[in-house]
């Protein structure tokens, strides 16, 4: 695999979110950006032909048993992934109420095929943003016709300090398209619930359709800086 392509301090991200209360976007800038490699070590169970296991990433590190290695409650920080196994299955990210993260342009939710058809399962490597208290599952199929696989999982992280984007002006050119920072999307085939403010100190996320008017009352209410 090429060396993934992080964002850099002074960059601009936006994050979709589709909950059960709230559809809309909330644009961060990068402060600070750490980027290392995290070798994990194999899955906990073996994967059968033409099947699926589902797996959180855990493990004991300096003595300590870690059982969900990407959850974190800090305000402030979201963390970037590449997620790499070998040999290669198909990976399927999900949230707690099955949810799928992609960029800004792939097709919503899971149609009602075959486990491990292309649609919706993905080869990887997979990217994916890692937002504040959610807990991330994955499932992995197993495509090889006749061989047992129990996959060797490696992935690279960035670790983002950021700031919530307030400037009116720029959010209505993203929202608009005029531009264009790098998309992510949380939502999935089911809604699921997300408390921004105990995990963004924000009411809710911008919607798609916003005017100047409504981007200004909302992020009046944005901190300019968590504590």
């Amino acid at each position: 695999m090429e060396k993934p392509r992080f964002m850099q301090a002074g960059d601009v991200f936006v994050v979709l979110f589709r909950t059960k209360d709230y559809e809309g976007i909330v644009p961060f800038k990068i402060d600070f950006s750490q980027a290392r490699p995290f070798q994990f070590g194999q899955i906990s169970s073996s994967i059968s032909p033409g099947s699926y296991t589902r797996v959180r990433l855990g493990g004991t590190f300096l003595g300590s048993s870690i059982d969900d290695l990407l959850y974190f409650t800090r305000k402030g920080v979201l963390l970037h992934i590449w997620l790499d196994t070998h040999p290669k299955v198909r990976i399927y990210p999900e949230w707690p109420s099955g949810t799928l993260q992609g960029d800004f342009n792939y097709t919503e939710g899971k149609l009602p095929a075959e486990v491990g058809e292309d649609w919706g399962w993905i080869v990887p490597p997979v990217e994916f943003i890692v937002i504040p208290k959610i807990h991330l599952d994955f499932d992995m199929y197993n495509p090889y016709g006749t061989e047992t696989v129990q996959p060797l999982v490696k992935f690279w992280w960035a670790e983002y300090n950021v700031k919530l984007v307030r400037d009116v002006d720029m959010i209505l050119a993203i929202l608009q398209r005029r531009f264009k920072p790098k998309w992510f999307v949380a939502y999935g085939a089911k809604p699921f619930v997300y408390e921004f403010s105990e995990t963004l100190g924000i009411a809710h996320p911008i919607p798609l359709d916003a005017d100047v008017k409504l981007i200004e009352e909302i992020v009046r209410g944005w901190p300019e800086a968590w504590a």
